[in-house]
């Protein structure tokens, strides 16, 4: 009915409950207040530079002068937005918070985003290479549907999003970048809460992804809990994956130690690994062990195209991601105390706020991967970087940075003569 409707409504129910007496009196105010309420919507024209500006979150009341909205609708659950930055990279905003940007100029290098939307798909496809029904909660810019779909081998892939604008929005504003997401005839697009939607089907997959926004939205942290993640396994085929995105920013170690101990009641191990500066990804299998990655999705010509835009060329640019498994980190977790989210004790949604506020970052858990010591390839938690060594560099990994840094070294070293590097970091000669 939208805010008309609900005011109408309200309206209604207060004029029935009101006495005779009251109501004539009632029903000159609500016709005085209707009128108002008119003439402010005739005269009135609001900003969209300032509705999609999130000044609860930025301080900024308007929109730099670079940015243009060109998309601006009200939905069922959320204000839809898309916003040019300079004729570079397209945003697309839920109630004026960022959830996906794509840089749209072709020949120059990706939004700190894409890596981790792109990333998820390929992880989910390295970890499970037999993988052919897999379900993606959140449709955010389309990328990881676009990426999983760039795969021959999967038969379906269900991209489960709530709101239905967010579908429009993403197709008039990325275009080309994600066409398999709405082209590929295996793509299919459900509209409707996650919850529900599993609730009423029968399906069953060998991958779920989970992309929600950040655990502060309202609403939001439903998707990080226990109750979620028994659903999500009941939804799985035994020794199925589920793939969690988890935000690095504004949130804090105790927040995600509450979501991985929930994860933990239903899934026997998980991995954990960093895109970038500033998000994870938590992988987690239904029984036993997580297998090794598997390299066949990149002998897929599509789809290794598609991950060369954010330099994923092989197996090493996952390993020099990985922050450890369940037997490495969960003793880690467990120190903080945290008890496990969930929808009827949620500690997640009570906490993110604060968090946010904070601007609590999970920047020690992020750097688990370049500590100076190698303890977690000493522990097995992760895969030794061995000869040939081959990881790419990457504008927004300073593990993967560290790591073509030594490449160097090596390299020069084995020539016998130092050159550049070496002549920079003079304790390693």
């Amino acid at each position: 009915l939208g805010a008309g409707g609900d005011i109408g409504l309200g309206i209604l129910l207060l004029q029935r409950a009101s006495s005779p007496r009251q109501r004539r009196a009632f029903a000159a105010v609500a016709l005085a207040g209707i009128g108002i309420l008119v003439m402010t919507a005739l005269t009135s024209s609001l900003d969209t530079r300032k509705l999609t500006s999130g000044v609860y979150r930025t301080g900024r009341a308007a929109l730099p002068e670079q940015a243009e909205v060109f998309y601006h609708r009200d939905g069922k659950t959320a204000t839809v937005s898309l916003i040019d930055w300079a004729g570079r990279k397209t945003a697309i905003l839920t109630n004026g918070k960022a959830d996906a940007s794509l840089v749209m100029v072709p020949g120059e290098g990706p939004a700190r985003d894409e890596i981790t939307m792109m990333m998820v798909a390929a992880l989910a496809l390295a970890q499970q290479p037999e993988a052919r029904l897999i379900a993606n909660i959140g449709l955010g810019s389309g990328l990881t549907s676009h990426t999983l779909l760039a795969d021959d081998r999967l038969a379906r892939v269900d991209s489960i999003e709530i709101e239905p604008l967010m579908i429009e929005a993403a197709r008039l504003g990325f275009g080309e970048r994600v066409r398999n997401t709405y082209l590929d005839p295996r793509s299919h697009l459900v509209t409707e809460d996650a919850k529900s939607y599993f609730a009423n089907t029968g399906a069953i997959y060998d991958v779920i992804i989970s992309e929600p926004s950040n655990p502060w939205v309202s609403g939001v942290a439903s998707l990080f809990s226990r109750e979620f993640y028994a659903i999500a396994k009941a939804h799985l085929r035994d020794g199925g994956i589920l793939l969690q995105w988890l935000q690095g920013y504004e949130t804090s170690p105790e927040l995600i130690a509450s979501v991985v101990a929930a994860l933990s009641l239903h899934f026997e191990d998980y991995a954990l690994y960093s895109t970038g500066e500033a998000d994870l990804v938590l992988v987690a299998k239904t029984g036993g062990r997580l297998a090794p990655l598997d390299a066949a999705l990149f002998r897929q010509p599509r789809l290794a195209a598609e991950l060369e835009r954010v330099s994923l060329h092989g197996l090493q640019d996952f390993h020099i991601r990985a922050l450890g498994n369940r037997a490495i980190l969960e003793p880690l977790f467990a120190s903080f105390g945290a008890p496990a989210n969930s929808d009827y004790h949620p500690f997640l949604d009570v906490h993110a706020e604060q968090a946010r506020f904070l601007k609590a970052t999970l920047r020690e858990i992020i750097h688990l991967g370049r500590l100076e010591l190698p303890l977690l390839e000493l522990l097995g938690a992760k895969p030794a970087l061995r000869a040939p060594t081959r990881v790419s560099d990457y504008f927004d990994h300073g593990g993967a940075q560290l790591a073509v840094r030594a490449m160097g070294i090596r390299d020069e070293i084995a020539a016998g003569t130092p050159g550049p590097i070496l002549s920079v970091d003079r304790d390693y000669a």
